[in-house]
């Protein structure tokens, strides 16, 4: 028999959802592979290695999946191709999350695995010697056709922290029977354009942007508008050298206070009743990632492409404008 290092693996969401593997001294699992014994007077030479799985088990702590058939699905998924059992334990509330996870990670009670966020907080965690280096990991999932810029996102001090679980992409998914109403032929150029087209769709009685009540996710549209303002501002909050007081912040702030006195913005919706509110026409923009596209065809008809369609939020100094060539797809 012989042993592997202990792993407490961490799962970022950036844009995207990531694994990383920690060195902290929490209960990460102690797992065994066990490997053919060779028959004896059989010379090693002779013999071709053979492949094992680990056996043993963990927990996987989330606050990203609340169907316990697809729980039941990874489970038996990574049972089968690691031979590790992999408890899922889904937080249902990201702020209760945050403090168990906190509470926990240097003691018996962390989770093997667990879903995290990148920048300030994934490097807090690698400083202190939370997480185990992924750099030689990498080589892996850049063949299996993961885009070597992600990376970056996961890099502290040249050591990767994170391997990738899933990306998402958070775009102005928007109601085109809704912007056809209201006079607008084409996705918003520039951020006048996009305010314009907003206060057109506001005076044919329909609230141009839809809100979600999740407690994690008033930053959303906020950090949009920084990165539409200056994306090097984003960077520069994410890693500590400008701070929210920063007079650039103030701006986009007030930006952001000005969309909601001239009523851009409806009243936060759980997630299900803001799709549905978005089918109806009854709002026409929703800052989501690209899986919306999912509920919207599947669950409500909508015909993606004619129905609805995207576009990222044009940027504020007009040094650049983005556009897709491609409608949104579904899975």
């Amino acid at each position: 028999m012989f042993k592997m290092k202990k792993l407490s693996t961490l799962l970022l969401c950036v844009a995207m959802m990531s694994i990383i593997v920690t060195g902290c001294g929490g209960t990460k699992t102690e797992t065994e592979g066990a490997v053919n014994s060779v028959p004896e007077g059989t010379k090693t030479e002779d013999t071709k290695a053979v492949d094992t799985k680990a056996a043993g088990n963990t927990e996987f702590w989330l606050d990203k999946l609340g169907d316990q058939a697809i729980i039941d699905q990874l489970t038996l998924v990574w049972k089968n191709d690691s031979g590790i059992d992999v408890k899922i334990v889904n937080y249902p509330d990201v702020a209760a999350y945050q403090t168990s996870l906190q509470q926990s990670i240097d003691d018996k009670s962390a989770p093997g695995m667990f879903t995290w966020w990148s920048g300030a907080q994934l490097e807090t965690l690698a400083k202190n010697d939370k997480l185990e280096d992924l750099t030689a990991e990498w080589d892996n999932y850049i063949a299996d056709g993961v885009s070597a810029d992600i990376k970056e996102a996961f890099t502290i001090n040249g050591k990767v922290y994170a391997a990738p679980y899933s990306v998402l992409y958070n775009t102005c998914i928007y109601n085109k029977k809704v912007f056809e109403k209201a006079g607008i032929a084409d996705t918003p150029k520039t951020f006048d354009e996009f305010l314009a087209d907003c206060e057109k769709i506001k005076q044919t009685g329909v609230t141009p942007i839809g809100l979600k009540n999740d407690s994690w996710a008033s930053f959303i549209w906020f950090e949009q508008l920084i990165a539409a303002y200056e994306p090097q501002l984003y960077l520069d909050i994410c890693n500590g050298t400008k701070t929210y007081t920063d007079e650039s912040v103030k701006k986009v702030m007030e930006i952001w206070r000005d969309m909601f006195a001239k009523g851009y913005f409806a009243k936060p919706q759980a997630y299900a009743d803001m799709t549905k509110t978005f089918a109806k026409g009854e709002i026409a923009i929703m800052l989501e990632p690209n899986p919306t596209a999912n509920s919207l065809v599947l669950e409500y008809g909508l015909d993606s492409g004619n129905d609805f369609d995207s576009f990222v939020v044009p940027s504020m100094n007009g040094q650049k404008t983005l556009s897709f060539s491609k409608h949104l797809q579904f899975a």
